[in-house]
């Protein structure tokens, strides 16, 4: 029996499990009781499903048997690298996955079929991640169906999205940008879970640990790329096909065109189309760790949904400078991927 040990939230450990090499991954810090509960079943001849039986409650562990094959999932979110790195996860766990871009073509697609899970992007266009769940609630309850858990996935603030989803249906929340592990998480929670336990959280709405680094960001302007979120891209592939230099080249295509829609609506003063360009961005950013870009997009959004200002010339011009900052970054990323596919991004900075 093989015990991995690994950093708390790696994804690089979690390959030496998916990889076949170890049978469970432990986090660390790991108490000295949990470890020695290990080493006891271990040397007792347990098997890899005894050893994590035997686990104190609240260790942390990653079962090399989590299987999802068969399972029906539908996401649906207008963000095509959110939706390539769902793509990316589910396929690791033989899942069959729905795409969707807008809330009321999963509507749609929850009448047409029936789905285990639901990702539901809370900011869409033209039916948004809260009434295309109230609808969907309102679907089921008319026909007599289950309540299928429905997952928010959103990069507003936490406690404010967490109110509004439940009040809207919603049954569990995941902060943007998300990782493996926790999209993992999720699927175990409410998949794997008997009929009973999720009619029971679905009741209660208790709430998946979301994962945020809000916490952990610099200022604007100090830190240009957080590299180790391409590196949780990186670790995503369930085979060496570039799945990290696919993500940038859609960030380096995408944000550019953005950038310049909010450069004209800043003429026409439309704040809500600010507010959501500037949303756009920000989630774009987030989610390959263009930090600095993501930073400013947030103070624009903020600005047009609190204070009902339009971003300034010297704020457009600055974002303008920290994406361009970005893209050289990126650009350079992929070129020193593509010529040595096994190097780490990170060795690019």
């Amino acid at each position: 029996t093989i015990v991995a040990v690994g950093a708390l939230d790696d994804p690089r450990s979690g390959l030496a499990v998916s990889k076949g090499l170890a049978h469970c991954v432990l986090d660390c810090p790991i108490p000295t009781l949990d470890l020695a509960s290990i080493l006891v079943a271990v040397l007792n001849g347990s098997s890899p499903s005894e050893v994590l039986k035997a686990l104190p409650a609240g260790t942390k562990t990653r079962d090399a048997d989590m299987t999802f094959k068969g399972a029906r999932v539908l996401a649906a979110d207008d963000n095509a690298i959110n939706r390539e790195l769902l793509t990316e996860i589910m396929l690791r766990h033989d899942v069959n996955l729905t795409l969707v871009e807008d809330g009321l073509a999963a509507v749609e697609a929850v009448k047409a079929g029936d789905y285990d899970l639901i990702f539901m992007d809370v900011s869409m266009p033209v039916l948004d991640g809260l009434e295309a769940t109230r609808r969907i609630r309102a679907y089921e309850s008319n026909a007599g169906k289950d309540q299928t858990a429905i997952i928010a996935l959103t990069a507003h603030a936490v406690e404010e999205s967490r109110v509004r989803g439940l009040g809207a249906g919603m049954s569990d929340f995941i902060a943007k940008p998300f990782s493996l592990s926790v999209i993992e998480a999720c699927l175990a929670k409410w998949i794997a879970a008997g009929e009973d336990t999720k009619s029971a959280r679905l009741a209660n709405g208790t709430p998946l640990a979301v994962e945020s680094n809000a916490e952990q960001r610099l200022p604007a302007g100090v830190r240009i790329v957080d590299w180790s979120v391409l590196e949780s891209i990186s670790a995503l592939e369930v085979s060496d096909q570039g799945l990290d230099t696919r993500i940038l080249g859609m960030y380096i295509q995408q944000a550019p065109e953005v950038l310049d829609k909010l450069r004209t609506l800043k003429s026409d003063v439309t704040l809500d189309d600010v507010s959501a360009s500037a949303h756009v961005l920000k989630s774009l950013s987030r989610n390959v760790g263009a930090e600095a870009v993501a930073d400013l997009a947030d103070l624009i959004e903020k600005d047009a949904e609190l204070h009902g200002t339009a971003p300034g010339t010297e704020r457009l011009d600055s974002l303008a400078r920290a994406l361009d900052a970005t893209i050289v970054e990126f650009r350079e990323a992929k070129k020193l991927r593509q010529a040595a596919p096994r190097l780490g991004l990170s060795q690019s900075v």
